[in-house]
């Protein structure tokens, strides 16, 4: 999918998958709205998570450390690192 329009880069950036010439893409006009429409309709069905709000949690860059990325209201919130022995309660 094309960065800039699922919110991951600023609305100036280019899609990297283009910059590589993995694909066309849509920010540069390459490719018709409705054909990224389609192609996006497929990837949601396939992979849209049941809660609007969670967190994934995975092994962090170090040892005794864990990296967080954070899913709020359904778009991506951010993402860090803490602890291993901290206990989540809030996304706060």
């Amino acid at each position: 999918m094309c960065l800039p329009y699922c919110d991951l880069t600023n609305e100036e950036s280019l899609c990297f998958n283009h910059q590589i010439k993995k694909r066309n893409a849509i920010c540069t006009e390459e490719e018709v709205v409705v054909a990224y429409n389609k192609r996006a309709k497929k990837i949601f069905k396939r992979y849209l998570f049941d809660f609007p709000n969670f967190v994934i949690i995975d092994k962090g860059k170090a040892p005794g450390e864990q990296s967080l990325i954070l899913v709020e209201n359904g778009r991506y919130a951010g993402y860090g690192y803490m602890d291993g022995g901290t206990q989540i309660n809030s996304p706060e």
